[in-house]
């Protein structure tokens, strides 16, 4: 148990460093491997360093290597962020049941107010 806790609290410090290195990096300073830690650094760095969706999810895609992972946590906070209607109508439609996605997200939406 008490390995666990000095586990956490080194994970703990890991993510506040990437926090707070995000913001001072540069491009070729992130590391977009798909360690967790690296994955959000990158995400963040990529949310930071843009001014809209897309942008974001494709400075995400464009630092290479474990793309997929990085695109889709910055894809996360820039949808939360800027919200659904900043996603690109072309990428919302070519996504496999993008009508039986958006009936969901409807239903789970209304079923919150």
């Amino acid at each position: 148990m008490l390995k666990d806790t000095a586990v956490d609290l080194n994970l703990n410090q890991q993510v506040i460093q990437a926090v707070k290195g995000a913001f001072n990096k540069k491009r070729d300073e992130i590391k977009s491997d798909g360690f967790v830690i690296n994955t959000l650094e990158a995400s963040l760095w990529s949310f930071i360093n843009s001014d809209s969706f897309e942008e974001a999810v494709l400075l995400a895609v464009n630092l290479g290597y474990d793309t997929d992972t990085t695109a889709a946590v910055t894809g996360q906070l820039a949808g939360a962020y800027y919200g659904c209607a900043a996603i690109p109508e072309k990428w919302k439609t070519e996504l496999a049941k993008y009508e039986i996605i958006k009936e969901i997200i409807t239903k789970l939406y209304n079923n919150t107010q």
